[in-house]
């Protein structure tokens, strides 16, 4: 199920005030008594609003659970040319893979030999292959975030002129992302960084798996 953005819990609930008149009567016994009573009607009647306002907010932390997804990064390679030495220039490359039936989808995301830095580079996502596969990644220092884009069918049952059940419906484009640390290292069995005079290259040989745990709608490249 989508749910549309969730809005600022405090600008969303209602505000409750009193506004309390002068009275005449010295003792107030009378006045006060009403006051606790208006207080406990006004809290009754806005118990339902607020029990709503729980309740779609907690629907909203979905947008956030995982889903049935897993983008696989192969091949990665990043090289971070020591910006104090002269000459030598960053790269970065590797393939990203979305296996499912249906949706299928894979690009190489490359970076070609450059003076400026990988991080900034990518800092607000540089895509891979062909702009109509909507896959995108974000490197940064000590993680790499990857994303796809794709389009579903509204499916919803609606009855028919011949009195029947039938499927009917419009389409949606969705962004589903995954972060994963990169824990580069230099030594141990799973080391993946290899210090050079140049610079730093960073490795990963096996498959690199990236479970969807941000979906949401958005609008096509």
């Amino acid at each position: 199920m989508l749910l549309p953005p969730c809005r600022n819990s405090l600008n969303s609930r209602p505000h409750i005030g009193w506004h309390i008149k002068p009275i005449d009567n010295p003792y107030q016994l009378p006045q006060l008594a009403s006051k606790h009573s208006q207080r406990l009607t006004l809290s009754i009647m806005y118990l339902p609003t607020l029990l709503s306002l729980l309740i779609l907010s907690s629907l909203c932390l979905t947008q956030t659970t995982p889903i049935n997804l897993t983008l696989i990064v192969t091949n990665f390679s990043a090289f971070m040319a020591n910006p104090y030495i002269e000459g030598p220039q960053s790269n970065l490359s590797f393939h990203v893979l979305d296996p499912r039936p249906g949706f299928y989808a894979e690009a190489d995301c490359i970076i070609p030999p450059t003076y400026f830095n990988l991080y900034a580079i990518s800092a607000l996502w540089d895509y891979c292959g062909e702009r109509a596969l909507d896959i995108s990644y974000r490197f940064g220092e000590g993680y790499l975030t990857v994303r796809r884009g794709w389009r579903v069918d509204n499916v919803g049952k609606m009855p028919s002129e011949k009195g029947f059940w039938e499927e009917k419906g419009n389409s949606t484009y969705l962004t589903g992302s995954s972060t994963q640390n990169t824990y580069w290292s230099a030594s141990g069995p799973d080391a993946n960084e290899t210090r050079l005079p140049d610079g730093e290259l960073f490795t990963r040989k096996k498959e690199w798996l990236f479970p969807v745990t941000r979906l949401q709608t958005s609008t096509p490249p």
